[in-house]
């Protein structure tokens, strides 16, 4: 064992290892903006598309107003003791927008939106009784987990076409990251040669221009940081 050890060059110089790893971050960062193009682009055929199905009438891809969202809408134009009114006045307009799913709800969401607001007065300022509180609260929590659920139908199409334009943009373009990273660093991916590599590399690329984006920021604060190092080392 020591003579294999012994046969082991340990003397490698410092500034060889920082220049083999700041060729290997260069590699990743053009990797990193290929993925970042593809992403911008199936963003914006994506925004074109939805654009279009919106000029149809189908609004299934737009994003409308969360629970929390419409309850602070709400809140600016009443007194901050009209907690209850701005909750309640909150489900009323989700209901308007959200007519299909809340539709069977509209009428007990009026109806309570009535009872809080005779229960606080006209001056906006006094205290709901608790069964009215207690109904407040499980219509609430009622309409929240159907926005959210449609809010979250919304996102998983989304990622599926999203997924679906890169892959074809991939496709189209022969980019497959896998066969790049393999030409870098001198292995084989036979398996994932082709069109495997192609739709693998369109799922990545469907991470969205952002996370690409915050990715190749960190590959550029890396190869600063290595360059300051080498600095450093041939002092």
């Amino acid at each position: 064992m020591l003579s294999l050890l012994q046969d082991v060059p340990i003397d490698v110089p410092a500034s060889t290892s920082l220049g083999g790893l700041e060729d290997l971050l260069g590699a990743a960062a053009v990797l990193f903006v290929l993925f970042l193009v593809v992403a911008t682009v199936a963003e914006q055929i994506l925004e074109l598309f939805r654009g279009t199905l919106e000029g149809f009438g189908i609004t299934l891809l737009k994003g409308g107003l969360s629970l929390e969202q419409a309850q602070k809408i709400a809140a600016e134009v009443l007194p901050k003791e009209s907690v209850a009114l701005a909750k309640a006045n909150a489900q009323v307009a989700l209901g308007d927008e959200y007519e299909k799913t809340l539709g069977t709800k509209k009428a007990d969401i009026e109806a309570l939106r009535s009872t809080v607001s005779q229960a606080i007065g006209p001056q906006l300022t006094d205290q709901i009784d608790p069964t009215t509180n207690a109904a407040l609260s499980s219509m609430t929590a009622e309409v929240r987990t159907l926005v959210a659920g449609l809010e979250a139908r919304r996102v998983y199409v989304l990622r599926l076409l999203s997924c679906a334009v890169c892959c074809v943009l991939c496709y189209f373009a022969g980019f497959n990251a896998f066969e790049i990273a393999a030409a870098e660093l001198n292995f084989d991916i036979a398996v994932i040669k082709g069109l495997p590599g192609q739709i693998l590399t369109g799922f990545a690329a469907a991470s969205g221009s952002s996370y690409w984006h915050d990715a190749l920021d960190k590959i550029r604060a890396a190869k600063q940081s290595i360059g300051q190092m080498q600095k450093v080392v041939s002092v």
